[in-house]
C-alpha cells in the first residue's frame, strides 16, 4: 500500500476483489497499518472484544486497534480516502 498526494490509500490492484464491501484501516504492528477486509475486521473485533478488558495488556491492544480505525470504501482506482487516526498516525511508515 501507499499513500497518494492527495492523501488516499492504493492497494494493490491483485488484493482489491477482497475488499468489494470496503476496508478497515488500523493502526497495525510495528508501525504499520493494516488494511483489512470488512469481513475479516469483524472477525478481528470479536477477538479483539474477547480480551480481557480489565488487564493493562488487554485495554492496551484493544485501544491500539480500535481507537482510530476507519472504514472506508475503495474508489475506482482502488483508493481510500485518509479518515482516520489510523491513518495520519501511520502515514509516516506506510
Amino acid at each position: 500500500m501507499r499513500w497518494t498526494r492527495r492523501n488516499r490509500l492504493t492497494l494493490p490492484s491483485k488484493l482489491r476483489g477482497a475488499f468489494g464491501d470496503g476496508v478497515v484501516v488500523t493502526r497495525g504492528l510495528d508501525g504499520c497499518l493494516f488494511a483489512w477486509p470488512v469481513e475479516a475486521w469483524a472477525a478481528m473485533a470479536e477477538r479483539l472484544e474477547a480480551v480481557d478488558q480489565f488487564s493493562v495488556d488487554g485495554r492496551r491492544i484493544r485501544r491500539h486497534f480500535f481507537s482510530g480505525a476507519a472504514h472506508g470504501e475503495l474508489g475506482q482506482a482502488g483508493t481510500a480516502r485518509d479518515s482516520g487516526d489510523a491513518a495520519r498516525d501511520g502515514r509516516d511508515h506506510a
